[in-house]
């Protein structure tokens, strides 16, 4: 925070409070060729009128940005430059506030993707089906290391990653596309499953997001038993039989959800019942 110093450097102290660090620094090695006795924050500073050089901000950062810039605040008169940890509320550096910026992009999804795939409507088996695709935890031949052959036993084109197997393999796309909801996986930009995810999900209604998410996982639990057998050598994979799995565990899924949901609403205000936890493990079960 700029006070009566101004000693903060200009290309490598991120002075500008909305921007993050990364932003900041591209943004100034724009501007660095064009203006290179810049150094201080000094040099954009009238320090005996205390205020921005609005005239040499403008022609530095042209006139949005520059008119932005010109409205940040300053420390009240007789403070010194001020260090301030932005992701710390209280602009305080802690160890718990710096291991959360290191780990945020787990945590960022909280209120999207997570909230989708856990939330009432989805049964927690499929839930932890997704979390663990969307993870990287299932085993595919790209984690072990020790396998020589790493093609994918579905194709025998590419390797097995989570992304080949369960979206960019054409016998994957074909199941996606044979599905209720025509999805062509290989329209969908995204460099990992849950940004895959995410972008099935989002823009549509809770009850329809619920269906698909249910969808994904009954789609995932089918294409990974089909892909272990083809590997054990059980079977040969077949992508009729697939398709039927999938549909078939999906509408099992649907059934069994708009049952629990009936017992819950006749049953409302009450203690669950002991027989509908009973009803949904025995149909679970059927479909495991």
């Amino acid at each position: 925070m700029v006070g009566l110093d101004t000693n903060i450097n200009f290309w490598n102290q991120p002075w500008i409070p909305w921007l993050d660090y990364a932003e900041f620094k591209g943004t100034m090695e724009q501007l660095r060729h064009q203006n290179p006795i810049l150094k201080g924050i000094k040099d954009i500073f009238n320090v005996e009128e205390r205020r921005w050089n609005s005239e040499v901000i403008t022609r530095l950062f042209e006139e949005e940005l520059g008119r932005r810039i010109c409205d940040i605040q300053l420390l009240p008169e007789g403070h010194k430059d001020k260090v301030v940890w932005k992701p710390n509320n209280s602009g305080n550096f802690s160890m718990k506030s710096a291991y959360y910026l290191d780990q945020c992009y787990k945590f960022n999804d909280v209120n999207s993707v997570w909230k989708w795939l856990w939330g009432p409507g989805i049964h927690p088996r499929l839930s932890m089906v997704l979390w663990r695709t969307i993870f990287e935890a299932l085993p595919t031949k790209d984690k072990m290391r020790f396998l020589r052959e790493q093609q994918c036993d579905l194709c025998s084109h590419e390797q097995e990653t989570t992304m080949h197997i369960f979206k960019n393999c054409p016998f994957a796309r074909a199941i996606w596309f044979s599905g209720p909801f025509a999805i062509r996986s290989d329209m969908i930009p995204s460099n990992n499953f849950k940004y895959f995810v995410i972008t099935l999900l989002e823009n549509h209604c809770r009850q329809l997001r619920k269906e698909i998410a249910s969808y994904i996982a009954c789609y995932v639990e089918v294409i990974w038993r089909v892909k272990n057998e083809a590997w054990s050598g059980v079977t040969t994979p077949t992508l009729s039989r697939a398709i039927w799995h999938v549909h078939q565990r999906f509408g099992e899924c649907k059934n069994s959800a708009t049952t629990i949901n009936a017992n819950l609403i006749w049953n409302r205000g009450k203690t669950t019942q002991m027989a509908d936890i009973t009803l949904w493990v025995d149909v679970m079960s059927q479909i495991t």
